[in-house]
């Protein structure tokens, strides 16, 4: 017998830290403001601001505001895991989470 695997239960090689969003292509970027918390594609928030793929993701995190209380993001997570049928991660054994450190924002 033989088993199939799947693409989210394959290994996840975790792009440096910090980084650029090409190589965080694929991810989840869940940020968390004043207002509660967002979960998007690395992709969507790359395409809206027009960034290329070398831009710090740390930069293109900061530059971000929320659509409800127009605040800069408090904290920052990466997400990796198999999509459910919301279209969100599914965060279960076999994914990731990488967070991304508060003193990347500044102030």
């Amino acid at each position: 017998m033989t088993w199939r695997t799947r693409p989210e239960d394959e290994p996840v090689t975790l792009p440096p830290a910090g980084g650029c969003i090409g190589d965080w292509r694929g991810w989840w970027i869940q940020v968390t403001c004043d207002c509660g918390r967002k979960l998007r594609p690395v992709t969507v928030v790359a395409d809206q601001k027009r960034l290329p793929d070398w831009f710090p993701l740390p930069a293109a995190v900061h530059m971000m505001r929320c659509v409800q209380c127009y605040g800069r993001p408090k904290a920052a997570e990466l997400q990796r895991g198999r999509l459910v049928g919301g279209g969100a991660p599914y965060i279960g054994r076999n994914s990731l989470r990488v967070p991304l450190l508060d003193e990347l924002f500044g102030d």
